[in-house]
């Protein structure tokens, strides 16, 4: 009866917030939780094939979005938490739509981002087939802690796995690499990577540079993303593992994506491309790749899909206003926006940027992060440059001491002003948004009010 309970009242109040404009990807969810503590795992026994997970740093939201489209066009009923809310309310809140007042539904596979440290409480409610981790970087530290702390709470659920099930893991990480020491006998193990030339040493802002093993030093022959690249230890012999998928060749195509091309020891060697831009979108491509095969998917659906996803929400999300292209982006931490600023800097024109800093919750407190950023690739670059959100100064701050010209720089609080500013702005050449999560909301609230994007949780 509580199960009951708490479908009807996640139905009434779910149906109340969308009436008033809201999205209702969190409170139905955890309204639901507090009348059935069980009601996520009474969801998911609706689930024919059980359901993927996706975790991770970075790439949650695109990687799921992408495994979603393909599983969907290969003919099953997909349910997937696309708003983005990761924790166990969103995940309850995004059963609603399926379910009827009885609390059944007809489903085949769950598609889930899930946080990284909320996996441990998710995984075994929700029939985990395959789990899929992108990598680990600093992100939130005065909430996540140090990158090793998490790497130990992921690997707690990797451990809980049951027979039978798959972990698709990048190899390129060292922190991911190292979980597959904690998979139980019987479930399968899967790599993906890249076989590219990449650069030969570790930025100063890396997050990894010593072996999650012993403690000894990392060598990398090739570093592509951050940490991310083809490693040795000298002490111990840790090492990248065999591939089981690779990308052996890239041309970049900017904020147009890119064309690959990729080797499995099932479907050989095989030309795809994406619309997704920027390199660590590559990642995100291969990871949902990857996952797919264990449902038996024809690569040549796989790469008509490819093409057609769009990015998600806030993830190089493309928006028309007064026509000007402007790319909202979710920068929440160094590696993902220096990885940003390099999609952007491919162009050769004067750059306008909006760069939006909370320190909210949701954001992480601490954004000290934002001096391990390499801002200093933008002196000479810019065009204009508008700064909001609570952190705002803080950012000026750090622009400053990246030798960027702050005679091109202001400050603006007021959003609506903003928006107006960007309307009002001269040049038809592409603004790009770079804000943390909660900033990403706001702006795009605006941008909502204004008619030129629909509610997030439509995406």
């Amino acid at each position: 009866m509580r199960y009951l309970l708490a479908i009807w009242l996640g139905k009434i109040v779910r149906a109340v917030l969308l009436f008033l404009g809201r999205g209702g990807t969190t409170l139905p969810g955890l309204m639901m939780s507090r009348i059935d503590p069980n009601v996520l795992r009474n969801l998911s026994n609706n689930l024919k094939h059980g359901s993927v997970v996706v975790t991770g740093t970075n790439g949650k939201t695109s990687t799921a979005r992408i495994i979603s489209a393909i599983l969907d066009r290969h003919g099953y009923v997909v349910i997937s938490n696309r708003s983005g809310s990761n924790l166990e309310r969103g995940l309850v809140a995004s059963y609603l739509e399926y379910v009827d007042w009885q609390g059944r539904a007809n489903l085949d596979v769950a598609v889930l981002e899930v946080d990284e440290a909320d996996l441990i409480n998710i995984l075994g409610k929700v029939g985990c087939r395959e789990l899929v981790v992108t990598n680990f970087f600093r992100d939130q530290l005065d909430r996540y802690g140090e990158l090793i702390t998490l790497r130990d709470i992921v690997k707690r659920s990797v451990s809980d796995m049951l027979a039978g099930s798959r972990v698709v893991l990048n190899a390129d990480d060292p922190l991911v690499n190292s979980l597959a020491s904690a998979v139980p006998e019987g479930v399968e193990v899967v790599y993906f990577g890249m076989k590219i030339k990449g650069e030969q040493k570790l930025n100063f802002a890396v997050d990894v540079n010593k072996c999650v093993q012993c403690g000894g030093d990392l060598k990398y022959s090739q570093v592509y993303l951050s940490h991310l690249g083809d490693y040795l230890c000298v002490s111990c012999g840790f090492t990248r593992p065999q591939l089981d998928l690779s990308l052996v060749r890239m041309e970049p195509k900017g904020i147009l994506g890119a064309e690959l091309e990729v080797e499995s020891k099932k479907w050989g060697r095989q030309q795809l491309q994406t619309i997704l831009p920027g390199f660590y979108n590559v990642y995100n491509v291969l990871a949902a790749v990857m996952a797919v095969d264990y449902f038996e998917v024809e690569i040549d659906l796989i790469a008509d899909i490819l093409q057609q996803v769009k990015p998600a929400f806030g993830r190089f999300e493309k928006i028309l206003i007064a026509k000007k292209e402007l790319y909202l982006m979710l920068s929440k931490n160094p590696s993902g926006f220096n990885e940003l600023l390099r999609t952007i800097l491919v162009s050769e024109n004067p750059i306008s940027l909006i760069f939006i800093l909370n320190d909210n919750y949701a954001d992480g407190r601490d954004v000290s992060w934002i001096w391990d950023v390499d801002f200093e690739k933008l002196a000479g670059r810019i065009g204009w440059i508008g700064l909001a959100g609570i952190r705002a100064w803080d950012m000026m701050l750090r622009i400053k001491y990246a030798n960027i010209d702050i005679r091109r720089a202001g400050v603006e609080p007021d959003y609506q002003k903003l928006v107006e500013g960007v309307i009002q702005s001269e040049g038809s050449e592409p603004i790009f948004v770079m804000a943390t999560y909660t900033g990403m909301l706001e702006f795009r609230a605006e941008l909502q009010k204004r008619g030129l994007v629909t509610g997030f949780w439509e995406d």
